[in-house]
């Protein structure tokens, strides 16, 4: 008798063993296929069905929370696409609560920024801002006269003068005085509040601006070299300009008459530094030309 008991609960439990093993097995095939196809109707464009397939495939259990936090994140990002900016709240803020260490956890607070601030919820997006991201810089090492406050972040008159300092001298004469660094200050500080709305609403991490923004450097570089190499080693004389317009007198002519040369010094002037300057140029160019092994293909250029 207790021998058959025992046979009995062994195979009791090797059947529990094996109904445990192929119930498990069944679920996570299920969660492969639905994930599966959740990825293929996405790859051809059909967005809602893509999103409720993997909004079936989270309830399935055993969905660990590295793979719960990026099915949210690509949730979030779908929901987003598709102009449903309050749903793409809810799976973005799943991110966090799936995987604290998830790498989209931090993109994923960046877009609910984005989102609450196009929302109109400002100081919902301030709070998350100044709780999960360091996009707002807090002065800790600012010294002498505040002269404006944002939040709890001071201004002081050091960085007022330096921004004059750096501004155009336009800009400059329009801020003069007293009377007029304050008035400097309200515009610092409106610029500094459509700065920090900016980052926000993520158009500093937009790639097309980047990509504008990386080409604006790139001209501003290679203008700087232009100066430093060729504008700044134009040297000119009197006696050059002179020269100058003895050997091109008629391309100053009027009415076919030859001005003086002190009327037209001012354009003489320029178009001999234009000249000078095209010929250093050409000489900067061809000096980078030759230590490079360059190819030139205009066969190709259509």
């Amino acid at each position: 008798m207790r021998f058959n008991i025992l046979l009995a609960l062994q195979f009791l439990t090797l059947a529990l063993i094996l109904l445990f093993f192929f119930v498990g097995k069944s679920s996570s095939d299920r969660g492969a296929l639905v994930r599966d196809t959740a990825a293929k109707l996405q790859a051809a464009g059909l967005s809602n069905e893509a999103m409720v397939q993997y909004e079936e495939y989270l309830k399935e259990p055993g969905v660990d929370g590295k793979t719960r936090a990026n099915v949210s994140y690509l949730l979030g990002q779908m929901n987003e696409s598709e102009g449903r900016p309050e749903k793409a709240l809810a799976w973005y803020y799943q991110v966090e609560g799936a995987d604290p260490n998830s790498p989209q956890q931090k993109d994923a607070a960046k877009r609910i920024v984005a989102l609450l601030e196009s929302l109109g919820r400002h100081q919902a997006a301030k709070s998350v801002l100044s709780g999960a991201t360091s996009l707002e810089k807090t002065k800790t090492n600012g010294s002498g006269l505040p002269v404006a406050q944002i939040g709890t972040n001071p201004i002081f008159l050091e960085e007022i003068d330096a921004a004059l300092d750096a501004a155009p001298s336009q800009l400059k004469k329009a801020f003069d005085g007293v009377e007029g660094k304050k008035n400097f200050v309200k515009k610092y500080v409106a610029d500094q509040l459509l700065y920090e709305k900016a980052k926000r609403l993520g158009y500093d991490s937009d790639a097309k601006w980047l990509k504008q923004v990386e080409e604006m450097k790139r001209q501003s570089l290679i203008a700087r070299v232009l100066n430093e190499d060729v504008l700044s080693k134009v040297s000119i004389d009197e006696k050059d300009l002179k020269n100058y317009f003895e050997a091109n007198k008629t391309k100053y002519a009027q009415n076919k008459k030859v001005p003086s040369f002190e009327k037209v010094k001012p354009t003489v002037e320029q178009d001999y530094r234009m000249e000078k300057s095209q010929a250093k140029y050409q000489e900067l160019v061809e000096q980078l030309v030759s230590g490079e092994n360059i190819k030139l293909f205009p066969e190709n250029v259509k």
